[in-house]
């Protein structure tokens, strides 16, 4: 009965909106009945549909678009008179387009025919046009909504129109909502499309494939044994995902298509229905289709009596490209994590290596039963890898160590954990060694010399050797840099001189490569602090609040998170530790010290005077934590002149139900927008509610009124 209840207020909230609404729509001001017309679309009721309908004929052409936009959701069948009145008599490109939009939907013969006329020409006996003084032709326009209607309407008798008109070399390229059209208009539009796929354009054969590629699987599935008979691998592929399970054409894919990747996607498609075709595929001569079974393998309970798998899997994964050795890898480490541990570790540390696959290994480790102190050996050394993502890769397989269940592996992991934070292991010396071993590209040919240096006049006089010593510091010769080699110029600063100030400045490229970085040493101490878990340990905590007293912000900020992370704010002793980093004139200290402060009571309110910060950020994390407690705090930001801060406080002052959402909306329309709504993801029919009733109280003003009317429009999808 409450339901029953809720349900007629809701009807009755509707339709007095409605009338206001529609009253609108016949006011004064172009700018309200343009909102008015966007808002009536957001009423699933016959009423708004007879109502926008007779705004078509509206003097203002912006009204009569937004009107015509607006009945692609509500229109009903007693529109479709004056919809296809519009189309024909109102010059305005946009209602043309939306009209058609709208008909495509309605459907009817009168509106399929003209329709199918505008895809061919412009149809001036019966169409008013007004771009004669355009450069562009809004035909152009018309003929692609027409065509995208046309299709969802799936007229068949427009299928040799679309063709026609795509061979127009006068014409525009049609390719594209031609072949999407083609793709949604049953068989006889694929068989076209099919037909077009094996055309000699490379171009016209490839879009087609495309188009087919993106056909719904029901539509293609009563020509999918003949697509998986075509010479085209192509249109194999796209056959085999229409296939019924029962087919007897899966086998034969799987198992005999001489296209290596048909094979693969047949057994990717239907082995999950098919398991014997699983174990069939292992002795497969592709390495990607034996990849492809492995994976499956792997998704789902293991298949029983798979001869020698294990053997196998160990030679799949000593000796196989990634595409085989990832799944063989993982495999492996589940069905026998005692022969996995050490081939692990070898992969891990095999510098020649694919970096994927070692990535992939060191993923593994912390996950083998047969882990002990021994196959923890290479995680230490990967940390001195030249490469980032090695590096990086080691240390999250060391972090969730910190949990396993021997306490010997625990303390060693936090052991090294801790000294990595403290600096202590670095992984300079393995990158020197690196550039010791491989050449030096911006070295010079032949017997290394020094580089020679030079300096020019502005002038342009080249000054060189005791000259240039004598005048170095003179303020009228600018200083170059000779280059050893054409890679040493590139890679050089390049020094620039600033017009406005005749100063000279380097301008430096800071491009880090992907697997290195300028500083390795640092980079390990943050990216060790940035992938500590929650697990407990003191050694670690130790580790981390010493990293507070680091030089290097980005350290500091790393051991705040890590703070925040851990929870070690509970202790007054690190707090007091980190109530001084809250007035850090760096910003990135300051915004991590502010959020480490969040979470604590005893801490939280250290951050009332950050409400006002001038940075939106040390803002929004303030008012975040002190909304709940403190809610006037949120109604005054939600002023504020940051979008982000105002989404902020409208969150929390939601979500601490501080506030109830009509009268946040009140305050929002008043306050001039509703974006922090829209960020947020706020409940769209609560929010639709409280704009129905919102409407009466706001007509006298017209800024107010248009937001809400807009808002209205904006949730029309979401109707309570």
């Amino acid at each position: 009965m409450a339901m029953l209840a809720e349900a007629a207020g809701m009807g009755e909230r509707d339709h007095h909106a409605l009338s206001l609404v529609t009253r609108h729509l016949r006011g004064g001001d172009p700018v309200i009945r343009a909102a008015a017309a966007r808002a009536l679309g957001s009423f699933d009721m016959p009423e708004a549909a007879g109502a926008l309908a007779a705004a078509l004929l509206d003097e203002d052409p912006d009204v009569r678009a937004d009107a015509m936009a607006a009945l692609t959701g509500c229109a009903t069948p007693r529109e479709r008179a004056a919809i296809l009145s519009s189309l024909r008599g109102d010059p305005v490109a946009e209602v043309k387009t939306a009209a058609i939009q709208v008909l495509a939907r309605l459907g009817g013969d009168e509106a399929r025919e003209l329709v199918l006329r505008l895809v061919s020409d412009r149809a001036e006996d019966e169409i008013t046009w007004d771009d004669t003084e355009s450069v562009w032709d809004d035909w152009l326009d018309i003929q692609l909504a027409a065509i995208e209607a046309l299709g969802a309407m799936q007229v068949v008798e427009a299928i040799p129109v679309f063709l026609a008109a795509r061979q127009d070399e006068f014409g525009q390229d049609l390719d594209g909502p031609v072949f999407a059209a083609l793709a949604g208009m049953g068989t006889e539009g694929l068989t076209a499309l099919l037909a077009l796929a094996r055309d000699t354009s490379p171009k016209t054969s490839a879009r087609a494939l495309q188009a087919l590629g993106k056909a719904a699987p029901g539509t293609l599935e009563p020509m999918a044994e003949a697509l998986v008979r075509e010479d085209n691998e192509q249109i194999r592929l796209i056959g085999l995902s229409a296939l019924p399970p029962d087919s007897p054409d899966i086998e034969r894919l799987v198992l005999e298509d001489p296209a290596v990747e048909v094979r693969s996607a047949a057994l990717r498609t239907h082995g999950e229905s098919r398991p014997d075709l699983i174990a069939k595929a292992l002795g497969d001569p592709s390495e990607r289709v034996v990849g492809t079974a492995l994976e499956l393998l792997l998704s789902g309970p293991i298949t029983a009596g798979l001869p020698d798998l294990t053997a196998n899997l160990e030679a799949w994964a000593s000796r196989g490209s990634g595409v085989l050795l990832r799944p063989a890898i993982k495999l492996l480490a589940r069905l026998s994590p005692g022969r996995a541990a050490p081939l692990l570790g070898r992969i891990a540390q095999g510098k020649t290596q694919d970096l994927t696959d070692r990535i992939a290994a060191i993923a593994l480790i912390p996950g083998t039963d047969a882990f002990d102190a021994e196959n923890l050996a290479p995680l230490p050394t990967l940390l001195e890898a030249p490469e980032r993502q090695i590096r990086l890769a080691a240390l999250t397989s060391l972090a969730q160590l910190l949990s396993h269940h021997s306490a010997g592996i625990r303390v060693l992991t936090a052991t090294l954990l801790a000294t990595v934070i403290a600096g202590e292991v670095t992984p300079e010396a393995a990158a020197a060694e690196k550039s010791t071993s491989e050449p030096d590209l911006a070295a010079p040919k032949g017997d290394p010399v020094t580089p020679g240096r030079i300096s020019i006049t502005p002038e342009g006089e080249i000054i060189q050797g005791p000259e240039l010593d004598e005048k170095q510091g003179a303020d009228n010769v600018i200083p170059v840099a000779f280059p050893r080699s054409t890679l040493d110029a590139l890679q050089d600063p390049a020094v620039t001189r600033e017009a406005d100030k005749g100063a000279i400045r380097p301008r430096h490229r800071r491009r880090v490569a992907v697997t290195g970085c300028e500083n390795h040493g640092t980079d390990l101490r943050i990216s060790a602090l940035n992938v500590l878990p929650e697990t407990k340990d003191e050694k670690i905590d130790q580790a981390v609040i010493a990293a507070l007293d680091g030089a290097l912000v980005e350290i500091t900020a790393a051991a705040l998170r890590a703070i925040r992370r851990r929870g070690l704010l509970a202790e007054t002793t690190i707090a007091e530790t980190v109530k001084p980093l809250l007035v850090s004139p760096d910003l990135a200290i300051k915004l991590a010290a502010v959020e480490a402060c969040a979470d604590m009571p005893s801490t939280r309110a250290w951050l009332v005077d950050y409400v006002t910060d001038p940075n939106p950020n040390i803002r929004a994390q303030a008012l975040s934590a002190l909304i709940p407690a403190m809610p006037d705090l949120g109604q005054s930001a939600l002023d504020d002149p940051s979008s982000f801060v105002r989404q902020t406080a409208a969150r929390e002052l939601l979500a601490s139900g501080q506030i109830a959402m009509p009268t946040l909306i009140r305050r929002l329309i008043k306050g001039g927008t509703l974006e922090p709504l829209k960020a947020i993801g706020a409940d769209p029919a609560a929010v639709r509610r409280a704009l129905l009733d919102l409407v009466g109280e706001v007509e006298d003003d017209r800024a107010a009124l248009c937001r809400a009317l807009d808002g209205l429009a904006y949730y029309s999808a979401h109707r309570g």
